[in-house]
């Protein structure tokens, strides 16, 4: 009857599992002993399953940390932190599903300055494919115990090495959308704080502020009519359309006299291009012009 092995010989590294390729100098180490399920007994073969298990989870989680913190670090110094963030994506898809044909047995990274042997990378995008993407079953049984000395030192295994690489993926798409997601929030809290606050009068809130500076800078208590009346003409003329077409004398009085507290009496607005407001209103059109006519929907 073949040797019946227990979970102790696994852990103490004295016989290697042959789910996974080994390695080791035969001149400093003898034949390693290659078991397989069959030459455990049933019990011990589900502890050796769930510790394996345990391992790996293990080391995809310490690697993703380990990433993860080098990521931080290096944004935190990037000057071009959107650029970096864009290679640090595209870079693990270039391993996941880059072109290997040519080049030698050697694949060198674009943005990494790392580099793999073919076989492995065959491996790594083997696994992505099938189980990654394509959902296939996998397990753990590849997993050696640490104290195995046949396996390459400091070697990660292709399928924790493709699973680390994953959710490294997953955590840089996720922190791009939040970066996206605040960007966002920050456009539409400035849009709020900007808001047109009389939308039935000017057309959008730069055509508001166009309007506050003019008067601002034009209209006199001892000439506030004809002041306001060059202002209302020259923001409802076609060339600028600041007011809106619909806006009439007697309706911007209206306003005038409701929001600005200004006396119309009659309610008439006499067409007025003094030549006192027109350098304040050229020099404050070059500054609103622009915004004015983009955001004019």
């Amino acid at each position: 009857m073949p040797k019946q092995y227990k979970y102790k010989d696994w852990w103490e590294g004295k016989i290697c599992l042959a789910y996974s390729s080994l390695s080791y100098n035969s001149k400093e180490l003898p034949e390693p002993i290659i078991v397989d399920w069959k030459d455990f007994a049933k019990g011990d073969v589900k502890k050796i399953q769930k510790k394996q298990i345990e391992l790996v989870q293990h080391k995809i989680e310490s690697k993703s940390d380990e990433l993860q913190q080098k990521f931080y670090d290096k944004f935190e110094r990037s000057r071009l932190k959107k650029q970096f963030l864009g290679e640090e994506i595209r870079q693990i898809k270039e391993i996941f599903v880059g072109n290997l044909a040519g080049g030698g047995d050697i694949y060198f990274t674009t943005n990494w300055g790392i580099s793999f042997e073919k076989r492995d990378l065959w491996d790594i995008q083997a696994y992505f494919k099938k189980v990654i993407k394509a959902g296939a079953e996998s397990n753990c049984h590849y997993m050696q115990s640490p104290e195995c000395k046949y396996q390459e030192a400091n070697k990660i295994p292709f399928q924790i090495y493709a699973e680390v690489l994953w959710d490294y993926h997953e955590f840089l798409v996720a922190f791009k959308k939040q970066i996206e997601n605040k960007i966002a929030t920050l456009k539409e809290k400035k849009v709020t704080e900007e808001k047109n606050p009389y939308e039935h009068i000017f057309v959008n809130v730069h055509a508001y502020k166009f309007f506050m500076k003019l008067k601002e800078n034009t209209v006199k208590s001892s000439t506030y009519v004809a002041n306001y009346s060059y202002i209302y003409h020259k923001l409802i003329n076609k060339n600028l359309g600041a007011i809106w077409s619909t806006v009439r004398p007697s309706d911007f009085c209206k306003f005038l006299e409701t929001e600005m507290e200004v006396a119309f009496s009659p309610r008439k607005l006499p067409y007025n291009n003094s030549n006192t407001n027109s350098a304040a209103f050229n020099i404050l059109l070059a500054e609103y012009k622009n915004d004015i006519e983009k955001n004019n929907t």
